[in-house]
Parts: C-alpha cells; structure tokens; sequence
C-alpha cells in the first residue's frame, strides 16, 4: 500500500504527463491488459501484484506476453525481510517462493534487499549510466492492477523507485560491465538480450568478490544526493542491495520483474527529490559476438544505439528507393562480418530455386507497417515469386487493403508439415522456427525437415527495434524488388485491393463462417481486433483480408483467457480506435471480471462471445486422436450447457451493455449498436 499512497503523487496529469491508475479485479486481467497496451502502443506496461499468490494467479497471461515479447514490468510486493528470514520455523500465511514462480516468464528478476555496508561485490564507485527512457505502465491496486504514464522524464530506475522515497544509484565492481537503467531498458524494448544483463559466472569475467554466477549488477538506494559518476559513496548509510538475476523464459522474453519487499517502504525515510537525477548520465551499447560456424544464420554484433531512430531505420515507403547495403540499414549490420555476403548469398538462393519452391516466414516486426518491414516482406516474396507465410500466434500483425497478407500456417502439425514440405528453401525473419503446439504419435515437433543449408535465418531479436525491417530492406534490395513489384498490379496477389465481403441473407442462422463474414464486412478502419475465437474463427482470416487497415492480434502462447483482457489493454493504448474482441466462450470465462473494468474506464471494446456453449477444440483433439466415442465423463468435461451460460447477464452485471444475436441481420444490428456506443459492448453470438 506504500507503493500505492506512492502513485498518488505521480497521478495521471491533463498534460499527458504522470501516472494513470487502472484497477483490475483479478491479476490475469491486469497482466494481460498490460500485454494488450504494450502490443499496440509499443513501450512497456506494468502491473502491481500482491505476494507470491497474486504473481501465480497472473502466470497465463504474463506466458502470453512472453511468447508475444511483450515488454512488461511486473511489480511484486514481497514480506517484510525480518518477516520471512529472522527466523526459519516461522511460516506467514502467504509467504511463497516468488523468484520461482517469476522465473518461467522473465527475462530478469530484480530483488533488492536492505543493507547497512555497501556489498562485497563493488569499490564504492558510481559509473557512468544511460538515462533511460520511461517504462509506460504500473499500477495501484492492493491485489492487482494497471496504469498508465506518457511522461519521459523518468527514468526506469526513477519509475521502479517511485514508491520509495529516494534515489537510485548504481555501483559495480567492472569497470567496462553498464550495470544501470539502460540496459533493463534495453531488454524491456527489445535491443540487448537478457544475458547482455546478467554476468556469466565469475570465472567468465563475472562480478568479482564472491558475487553469485547468476547475478547480475548491483543498485544501492542511498539517502544522500546522487553522487557524480566516479564519486565516493557513504559506506554508513542505509543501502538497498538489488541482484539482478536471468530468468529461465528463453530469448523471446521481455518480462522483468521487480520483487520489493514490504520493509524498504519504511526503512528509508529521508525523502529526497527524485528529478534531481542527472539527465546527462552516458553509456555505450554492449557488443555480442558474431558466432562462427556454417548454419546459415545472421545474428548481432554490435546493437544498435540507443539513438536510432527505428522509423529512419528504413526508407519510406520502400516503393520509389529501397534500403541499400550503404544506406541507413548499413549502420546496423555494418560491424557484422560476412553480412552483406550473407544477404547476397540468400538472395542468389531465393532466385535459384524451382519456381513455387520458396517460402518466407515472418513474425515479430516483419508483420508491422510502421517502418516498412511488412512491405519490405510482401516486395521480396513478390519479386521471386516466394509464398509469404506467418505462423498461426503472431502478437500483431498489420493487415487490410494495400498491405501484403500472408498465407497463415494451419494450426494442426499434420497439415503444417503439408505446407512446409512444399518447399526447398525457407528463409525466416523474426520468427522461432516452426514447431507443433503438441506431442502427436508419429508427427516429429520441428516442423521444417529441410537441411540447413536450406534454411536463412534472420536472427533480429538482439538488434532491437527496425532491425526486421533493415534485414528484409537490405534483401529487398539485393534483388531490385521495389523496381520489378508494382503493389496491385504485379503482386500475385500479395498486396490485395480494398474489398469488404457481401454480407450474407439477413435472416440465415448464425454459424461461425457467417459471424465471421458480418464482422469483417463492418469493421472500421484503424480498429485492432483482438482474436480469441479459436475453433470459430477460422474463417475470419480470408473475409478480412482486403477489409480496411487494421491491426491483428492473437493468443500467442496458447494459455485461453487473454481476449478480454488484452482488449482492455488495446483500448487503453488507443483510446480513439475501435477494439473488436472475436471470443470463445469458453477462454472468455476466465478473464471475464475485465469487462468491468472496460465499463468502469469507458473503454471502446465490442466483445462478440462466439456462444456454442462447449469447448470444441477439446472435441476436435479428441477426434483427431481417433479416441472412443464420447462417454459421460467426456461430455462432461467439453459441455458448458448446463447451465447455459447468460452472456448478457453476466455483461449487464458488471454494467456492460449487450445484445443477443442467433440470426445474420440480428447480428448486424448489434455490431452497429456496439460501434455507435461511447464504451464497452457485448454481443452474444449464438451459433449453429
């Protein structure tokens, strides 16, 4: 509660500066409400949870937010130090192991703990530090919640601070390791990797003085003014040693958790002035080697600087002037040896192959107008006549009329490894390669069975953002695409024309295709459609293909329950677009207290519960597993019919307004309600 009385001060302004506080009713909904914002706004969200319980009940989304790699700040409160390690016998109520249940989803844990002597670990000196841009959300709720803040005044170390009541210094003991806010910033938007942070181990030049193999840099919290980099510290007063330490979330991840235990709310108490922090503080990027070996893969080796500009990073439009190896995109991968004969060597490749027999999967920034990695993708696959492809839990994907649009890998293995095997050369940007969801008898889990030498893998994670775009600029380039496609006229098809579907009959019965076509035929321009429809939603892919511009979002890492919420997040980040959440009914039990969050913040979000009252997707694996017919236990588990669940009255409960739909004109109707209203809407879609 500290830590809330604390946001009070940092409160949302008029001017668009400070803090704005969105309570949650239940941490799914705040962690992924915060993965919603962070998708489409493009800078980090935070959320405060209650204890080791509070982070667990926000696990399934925080793993979605992983997959997606989302930046996330995730604030934990912890027991008072005395509380939890004074004595062993002692067992609070809620006492848990929270940097375990933290570490699956992080790509950093932060703990500070109290100290009265400055650590082993440094020589009482302050070393130069960037002064980092601000993380955009945290949150003020006791168990759970989420806020907002444009302010960029702040630093990182400023924001996690904010309810401590001084300053944050940074001291390590290597001279040449940047142990300060930019580099838990750099993590958080993606251009430095988590092992950037964290020393390897002492004997691979890790912290000296008996610091842990796993732990990263040290944060004191001091009393005194901030010091000047080089300058002494007071070993007598009261400090906050914070280890940094890797989580085990893999490279995709951009989670970092700060667990703050209840104490340090009360053991420094000499206030200080937190703008008081140097806005001059300087640092250089970190450097990864680039690996040897003949795996055709291209990876950092020197990240980009903090400076570039990612919308500079290619050239606009991509339709008169493509990147080029001297442009801007040579900045990047400039220090890379081998890269410019690596793209012209994938080039070569893509032009040698049969026709029909190339293929180019892209994710992450590769599926984002903003910058022109999407184009760029839909340019080359153009050019050499490859099939564009993008996996089936892409976090955001730009798509509609003019933009190119991908054929989507089926979701089942089986038929997965029907499209792949199609091919003799695959080159990947920005995307994991392809593995199936499940185990199946007989169907191997790497999906792509070609030789390496087949397989070009732009590794652009640890570049940072605009590097997507750079790598397919450069390949662009190299094969003259933006000269040889006429986006519309020459394409095959790749960058379709503005065509919304017909609408169908007024008064046929609803079925998934159908809802499917009213949606898409009504959608606005601008509005992100949040997509948990799972099994009755397949046919939304090709009705919205030439709708008007919109953004795209899906369940990334399979964990159901995130639509609700991620809607709510999406209309915080853009409050003058229209969200439209396509939901299973099912999954939108488990998130369902957002929606009285939507009411209460006056969000635009028209949620189309997709009503067919039973978990279909367990009946397909099922079917598809040549399992027995359906016993009672069966039916059981898959039937949400009895009761029948009251969509609008659970809507209507949480001051959601809403309508029933079983019919097409019922539903059209309904969706023009929903996009006339100034907040939140509900449809309850009943399907045949």
């Amino acid at each position: 509660m500290h830590y809330v009385s604390a946001l009070d001060k940092l409160a949302e302004q008029g001017n668009g500066q400070g803090i704005r506080a969105i309570l949650g009713l239940h941490e799914t909904v705040c962690s992924g409400a915060a993965d919603g914002y962070a998708r489409m706004a493009g800078k980090p969200a935070a959320v405060l949870l209650h204890l080791g319980p509070g982070l667990a009940n926000g696990l399934t989304n925080l793993h979605n937010a992983r997959r997606a790699g989302t930046p996330v700040v995730v604030i934990v409160g912890q027991m008072s130090t005395s509380h939890r390690e004074d004595n062993p016998t002692w067992d609070p109520l809620l006492s848990m192991d929270i940097q375990a249940i933290a570490s699956p989803v992080s790509a950093l844990i932060l703990s500070p703990k109290l100290i009265r002597q400055p650590p082993a670990s440094t020589d009482g000196c302050i070393p130069s530090i960037k002064h980092a841009p601000p993380p955009t959300i945290s949150s003020p709720s006791p168990t759970a919640g989420l806020s907002t803040q444009s302010a960029s005044s702040y630093d990182l170390g400023h924001d996690i601070g904010a309810g401590m009541p001084s300053h944050w210094v940074f001291t390590s003991s290597l001279r040449d390791w940047l142990g300060g806010t930019q580099e838990v910033w750099d993590v958080l938007r993606g251009s430095a990797p988590a092992s950037n942070v964290v020393h390897r181990s002492r004997e691979e030049g890790g912290m000296e003085g008996g610091g842990q193999g796993s732990s990263g840099f040290v944060v004191v919290k001091d009393r005194s003014s901030v010091p000047n980099p080089g300058q002494q510290v007071d070993a007598h007063e009261p400090k906050v040693e914070v280890l940094v330490d890797q989580g085990n979330a893999g490279s995709c991840s951009r989670v970092v958790t700060l667990i703050v235990p209840h104490d340090l709310s009360w053991q420094v108490l000499q206030p200080d002035t937190l703008d008081a922090i140097p806005p001059n503080l300087s640092a250089t990027s970190s450097q990864l080697p680039f690996p040897a070996g003949q795996r055709a893969r291209m990876t950092t080796a020197a990240a980009p600087s903090a400076a570039a500009d990612p919308d500079a990073l290619a050239t606009p439009g991509l339709g008169t002037a493509a990147l080029t190896p001297s442009g801007p995109g040579a900045d990047i991968f400039g220090g890379t040896p081998g890269a410019a004969e690596y793209v012209r060597a994938c080039a070569a490749a893509m032009k040698a192959a049969p026709k029909g027999k190339v293929a180019l999967f892209v994710g992450g920034e590769a599926l984002l107008e903003k910058g022109g990695a999407l184009r760029a993708a839909g340019l080359v696959a153009a050019a050499t006549g490859a099939a564009l492809v993008c996996g089936t839990n892409f976090a955001r994907m730009d798509r509609g009329a003019g933009l190119p649009c991908p054929t989507r890998l089926p979701y089942f293995p089986q038929e997965a490894l029907v499209e792949l095997s199609k091919y003799e050369v695959l080159v990947i940007v920005d995307v994991p390669l392809p593995v199936a969801q499940f185990g199946y008898k007989d169907v191997p889990t790497q999906l792509v069975q070609l030789d390496e030498e087949a397989v070009w893998e732009f590794d652009t994670q640890a570049w940072g953002s605009g590097s997507a775009a750079v790598a397919l600029g450069l390949l662009a380039s190299e094969l003259g695409a933006a000269q040889r496609v006429q986006p519309g006229v020459n394409c095959g098809g790749l960058f379709p024309p503005l065509s919304r579907p017909a609408m169908p009959l007024p008064g046929m019965r609803l079925s998934p295709p159908l809802m499917c076509t009213v949606i898409a035929s009504m959608q606005p321009e601008g509005c992100v459609v949040v997509d948990e429809s799972l099994t009755s939603g397949g046919a939304y892919w090709n009705a919205s293909r030439g709708a008007p511009r919109f953004s795209h979002l899906t369940l990334t890492g399979g964990a159901i329950g995130s639509g609700p919420p991620m809607a709510l997040g999406a209309a915080v980040a853009c409050p003058k677009e229209q969200i439209i959440n396509i939901q299973a009914d099912g999954s939108a039990m488990y998130g369902l207290q957002a929606l009285w969050t939507q009411a209460r913040e006056r969000t635009k979000v028209i949620t189309v519960i997709c009503a067919n009252s039973t978990y279909a997707i367990l009946k397909v694996e099922c079917m598809r597993q040549r399992l027995p017919p359906a016993g009672p236990a069966t039916r059981a588990l898959t039937d949400l019919g009895q009761p029948a669940l009251d969509w609008c009255a659970l809507a209507q409960g949480m001051g959601v307004p809403s309508s029933k739909a079983s019919t097409v004109q019922e539903l059209a109707s309904a969706m023009e309600r929903g996009l006339k209203e100034a907040g939140p809407f509900l449809i309850e879609a009943s399907l045949s």
